[in-house]
């Protein structure tokens, strides 16, 4: 269809009939209108759509922050929780050597307990211990055999023997079975790697739980950070 605009109508109209320009007049009007409303309806139709991209396009940018937000609070709390731990544990080691680094006294009356323990575990019979080179003065041929006697009322023990093999670093003892590969780990040392797995989880449950909730747990069991005993 040919487009007339201006003054171009003067001489459309001129080279031909005025009916017939005025009936080309009415369709172009009418197809401008349908054209506009066509273009409307589109229009409207593409906004529309926009809206809704935009809205999801918002909606998942919102959601992808969010979830990042969430995973580095994460990571970062986990972060903070390993170093709490670690700071809890390097504690825990630091009460355990000062117990190993206690009076002879208490030095050896923390190994006759750790003996007992160990002794209880493998229950009785033949059994071999080893101390720290700094404890081994403390471990005397009637020290010894006092401690084999109780326990061979108390557990069974056939003999007790002191050896020099797998001696520990911090302190406490290591119990054998005698000409076995039955061993209990009571070193100080392995004391710490014992609790690291065994409350490991409890303790990164409490951090989680926050100072407030973690001191009414260890006031409800009555439990503390002091040294075996």
């Amino acid at each position: 269809m040919t487009s007339i605009i201006g003054s171009g109508l003067e001489s459309y109209v001129h080279s031909h009939a005025r009916r017939r320009a005025l009936g080309l007049i009415g369709e172009a009007k009418a197809e401008s209108r349908r054209l506009i409303e066509q273009a409307t309806a589109e229009g409207e139709a593409m906004r529309q759509e926009i809206g809704r991209r935009s809205a999801h396009s918002i909606e998942a940018h919102r959601r992808k922050a969010i979830a990042q937000a969430r995973l580095g609070a994460r990571q970062i709390l986990l972060q903070r929780r390993e170093g709490c731990l670690e700071n809890v544990w390097r504690e825990a080691g630091s009460l355990l050597r000062a117990c190993g680094q206690g009076s002879p006294r208490e030095r050896l009356a923390l190994i006759e307990r750790l003996v007992s323990d160990g002794v209880e575990q493998l229950s009785g019979g033949a059994l071999e211990i080893s101390v720290s080179e700094e404890d081994r003065e403390l471990i005397t041929d009637e020290v010894l055999q006092e401690l084999a006697r109780r326990l061979r009322a108390t557990h069974g023990v056939t003999s007790l023997t002191m050896v020099g093999a797998m001696v520990p670093a911090w302190g406490g003892v290591i119990v054998r079975r005698a000409n076995s590969q039955e061993i209990v780990d009571n070193s100080l040392e392995g004391r710490l790697a014992l609790a690291k797995r065994s409350l490991r989880d409890e303790a990164s449950a409490l951090l989680s739980q926050g100072p407030d909730l973690a001191a009414g747990a260890r006031r409800a069991d009555g439990s503390d950070t002091r040294p075996i005993h």
